[in-house]
């Protein structure tokens, strides 16, 4: 029985990381075409040998992975694991649970800097989170999600101002307001806006 997995924000330079051969592995066959790009992979794992039909959006930056067969006994967890890790390498995999739904996006990411934005609903800004060190500014954990995201730890914005403080943390694709926000939604939980959505109506 196959599964599939999708994962956003993936360059083909974290895909050709995420290909890297391991020992035994072996890449079918592969074609580039004006959409992107599509493999017929085998991933040897320490857990055992995965057949995996791959397909990159290059605009999108979406990438599907179905996985084909898998051993008897083992779950195609383990490829999805594997994923996670050569894309996201800033994430811990296992520290978040990863989520990796289709649906419409929550966060938007803007070109390869690992800045990922979404809409406040309390104060009505945009805020973002970083994933990628930058002249040691602080970073943030995400489960590599779009749809549902997650990042760790809480977002601080305006600390050191109560009157415009936002302090929330991103959970699933929920919005989690502490109480120390200024605005009327502290101490609520409400959903993410979804992106295209928010853009729609600031047009």
């Amino acid at each position: 029985m196959s599964r599939g997995f999708v994962f956003y924000g993936v360059s083909i330079d974290s895909l050709e990381r995420a290909l890297e051969p391991l020992e035994g592995s072996s890449v079918h066959a592969h074609q580039d075409h004006p959409a992107g790009t599509s493999a017929s992979v085998c991933l040897n794992l320490p857990c055992g040998e995965f057949e995996c039909e791959i397909s990159l959006h290059t605009h999108s930056g979406q990438l599907s992975v179905e996985v084909k067969e898998t051993p008897a006994g083992i779950s195609a967890d383990a490829v999805r694991n594997y994923f996670q890790s050569a894309l996201y390498p800033a994430v811990e995999v296992g520290s978040l649970s990863p989520v990796v739904e289709s649906g419409p996006p929550r966060i938007h990411q803007f070109g390869d800097s690992g800045l990922w934005a979404f809409h406040c609903p309390g104060c009505g800004y945009d805020h973002t989170y970083r994933t990628k060190p930058e002249s040691g500014r602080p970073i943030w954990k995400w489960n590599g999600s779009m749809v549902a995201p997650t990042f760790e730890p809480s977002l601080l914005v305006n600390g050191s101002d109560p009157d415009l403080r936002c302090h929330l943390r991103l959970k699933q694709g929920r919005i989690e307001f502490c109480a120390d926000s200024f605005h009327e939604l502290a101490g609520k939980t409400v959903d993410c806006p979804v992106w295209e959505e928010h853009q729609e109506k600031a047009a």
